[in-house]
């Protein structure tokens, strides 16, 4: 399990998969993840972490890595809710069984961590707040 501890005052988690000790792979940079703060949200409450659009950032460089796809998924019940659809219509995610779900997933060796924001809100608070940056998907596994 690898993590990083490489800027204590970076507001960024980024996830990463290089395979398991039997079966190591090349770095996969599945993503990097920000936190927005709710002014309404209760004190002490977690933050909401977004996925961040431009890249993928590690503290080896200044420069966002490009990434493709995406692993927060919005549903109203079963139906996914497109970030147009969610502003077209911002009621789409005011029903009563919606939630935002973390797929986490390596498209090399296809290890796949998927857990309700519920789970990974506090997860990724606890690990800015005492400076890591980027960690593996089998160290983040292991965490959730």
């Amino acid at each position: 399990m690898t993590i990083y501890s490489a800027d204590p005052t970076a507001k960024y988690v980024s996830i990463f998969c290089e395979g398991t000790e039997a079966n190591p792979h090349s770095i996969w940079r599945i993503g990097t993840y920000r936190p927005e703060r709710d002014i309404d949200a209760p004190a002490g409450a977690p933050a909401y972490w977004s996925e961040s659009k431009t890249g993928y950032q590690s503290p080896e460089s200044d420069t966002l890595i490009p990434i493709n796809g995406k692993s927060i998924a919005r549903l109203a019940g079963d139906k996914h809710v497109s970030r147009e659809e969610s502003r077209r219509n911002p009621d789409a995610l005011n029903q009563g069984d919606s939630r935002t779900r973390f797929r986490f997933e390596c498209g090399v060796c296809k290890k796949l961590v998927a857990r309700r924001a519920e789970a990974v809100f506090p997860l990724f608070d606890k690990l800015s707040s005492v400076g890591v940056s980027v960690l593996s998907l089998n160290a983040l596994a292991a965490r959730l």
